[in-house]
């Protein structure tokens, strides 16, 4: 039989715990007061950083197995990395589970990874490894940022939602909430496409909270744009790093 561990990946807003018996996760279990960390026994929990643990897990902290320290300044386990030392631990996995899953089989093809959360990260990779990104504010903080200006509205996520659906986009909008909307529509499709056209040969991975969410804003694209959603792309990069390490160990 397998061994059972688990993956942890904390975003800045969310925590999800991925639960292992083989290559594919068998549940994966967003973090909340009613997760019963007995549950987990003694098995392992994979995480990019045992300093960043969620309070419900501080019982279960000599459970804890950190990948991140396998990181030098210009390398993580078989993937370059051209960043400097602030990068991300979500970003470094993330980019880490295309660069094993996908570049191996395909040297000439540029990933651009799109991790749409609280912020929007935008990291290229390839067969050189990670060559580098991007960040802005998430959609959700963008929509929530104009609430604090003098009698705008609170602009949600589902409101943003339904705009797409729509599908009518003016180019002179004729009342506020459709002008926050489009900005944000238009802002988020300037941004990606202008990073696209830099890369020729490209590929775009989504993940993230708001990959959903993301991944209808693009189709709203008049740039033929190819585009892969990977919700738990931070949960793959964690359980191949692991991987990596054992059959390491084992050669």
């Amino acid at each position: 039989m397998s061994e059972t561990y688990y993956t942890l990946d904390c975003g800045n807003t969310n925590c999800t715990l991925a639960k292992y018996q083989g290559s594919q996760p068998t549940l994966i279990n967003p973090l909340d007061n009613n997760f019963d960390s007995n549950s987990l026994g003694e098995s392992p929990i994979y995480s990019s950083s045992v300093t960043k643990i969620p309070e419900i897990l501080k019982s279960k902290k000599s459970n804890f197995i950190s990948l991140n320290k396998y990181k030098t300044k210009n390398q993580f386990l078989s993937m370059p990395i051209s960043y400097s030392e602030t990068l991300g631990e979500d970003r470094l996995f993330a980019a880490f589970s295309i660069f094993e899953s996908f570049v191996s089989y395909n040297q000439l093809m540029n990933y651009i990874i799109i991790d749409a959360g609280t912020y929007l990260t935008v990291d290229l990779v390839n067969s050189s490894g990670l060559e580098g990104g991007h960040i802005s504010p998430g959609i959700n903080t963008q929509l929530k940022s104009f609430s604090t200006g003098h009698q705008l509205p609170l602009v949600t996520s589902c409101d943003f939602e339904t705009y797409l659906n729509k599908g009518i986009f003016p180019c002179w909008p004729s009342n506020t909430m459709t002008a926050i909307l489009e900005t944000v529509r238009k802002q988020n499709l300037s941004f990606i496409e202008t990073i696209t056209k830099q890369v020729i040969k490209s590929e775009i991975i989504l993940t993230g909270g708001d990959a959903s969410l993301l991944a209808l804003l693009l189709s709203t694209s008049t740039t033929k744009l190819t585009v892969k959603t990977l919700p738990y792309l931070v949960h793959s990069g964690l359980n191949q790093a692991r991987s990596f390490l054992v059959q390491s160990k084992e050669n």
